[in-house]
């Protein structure tokens, strides 16, 4: 509802430098999402997926990045990223790329891209820098962690007053506020055509923290799985799947919520079909009768620190009632 108000409304949205995108010149044009890293970027190139825009080879949900033209750029591979950037430009009149760590490479691979038109998403930099400890991803102090964040939104301000390219500051806490309306003003400040159908696709992509990419973007994530339950031994495999990570991960066997045992994910492993080796030794085993445990349906396993239980795999021995039975029997038959 317009008011007397309305034009002191905060639209969370600044253009600069954007007159040029009113010219034929920027019929076909490449979208860049600069921003820091947990700090929205993920929002905004979802939404421009939603919206119809290519976001590169290799991109999709939930972090919408080209890892093709993205390990090429950090690899400071010229050629291929040349290669790359043409063989999107053939293909698509209008695209975009999004990589938080970009900022870094921004000023020295900005002539490489067709009229880039660059989106910067702006976060709350004590959410940025907290959200990296949900991450598993802060390795320094806090502060550090915050001065970091501060730095790279600065690096971004200094390259587009540099290179006066075309560039939209957008707020995520006003995109997150009515997703609808501010896309609706950022395809209009963009010149980007979009439909009424596809601007709510976009306005549904948008909420906060959803749960598949909390899950995706840990550092610490893990892969793995609960392959054996016997009255003898429980076992499996885990590993993270961030390859950096070459520790071995801890594994804690539970009974209901009392740790019972740990041990390290470092024995040879029988991976299923489709899961790649990659050198590291990910299995795990506890001996059941070392550890003087019963089988119990109350048995949980996971990863120490991890945030859910793998699922146990049918039980592949006999009942609690028939090992006691056992071991009653053959100690009355040993008996003298």
């Amino acid at each position: 509802m317009n008011t007397e108000y309305s034009d002191l409304e905060n639209p969370g949205m600044f253009a600069l430098n954007c007159e040029q995108l009113e010219t034929g010149s920027y019929d076909r044009k490449t979208f860049i999402v600069l921003g820091a890293p947990r700090g929205g970027t993920s929002a905004i190139a979802g939404a421009l997926a939603a919206l119809g825009l290519f976001m590169g080879k290799g991109a999709g949900a939930p972090v919408f990045e080209s890892l093709a033209l993205a390990n090429a750029i950090e690899k400071r591979d010229d050629d291929q990223v040349r290669e790359l950037i043409s063989e999107f430009n053939s293909e698509h009149d209008i695209w975009a790329f999004k990589r938080p760590g970009f900022t870094r490479f921004v000023a020295d691979y900005h002539p490489f891209f067709r009229n880039p038109v660059y989106i910067i998403i702006f976060r709350d930099p004590v959410a940025t820098a907290s959200r990296s400890l949900v991450s598993g991803r802060l390795k320094a102090n806090y502060t550090k962690k915050l001065e970091h964040v501060l730095s790279i939104y600065n690096r971004i301000i200094e390259f587009v007053n540099t290179s006066q390219a075309p560039a939209v500051f957008v707020s995520y806490e006003k995109l997150l506020g009515n997703p609808t309306q501010f896309l609706e003003e950022l395809t209009r400040v963009i010149h980007l055509q979009a439909s009424a159908e596809a601007l709510q696709d976009a306005a549904n992509f948008v909420e906060p923290s959803p749960d598949h990419y909390l899950e995706a973007s840990r550092a610490n994530r893990i892969e793995g799985r609960w392959q054996i339950f016997s009255a003898r031994k429980i076992s499996g495999w885990a590993r993270y799947v961030n390859k950096t990570m070459m520790i071995p991960p801890k594994i804690a066997l539970y009974r209901s919520s009392q740790e019972i045992a740990t041990v390290a994910a470092n024995l040879p492993a029988q991976l299923p079909e489709g899961v790649t080796a990659d050198g590291r030794n990910c299995g795990f085993e506890f001996d059941l009768e070392k550890l003087g445990i019963s089988v119990s349906t109350e048995l949980r396993v996971r990863v120490l620190g991890d945030i859910r239980d793998f699922d146990p795999p049918a039980y592949t021995g006999p009942s609690s009632l028939m090992q006691w039975l056992v071991k009653f029997f053959t100690l009355k038959r040993n008996k003298p």
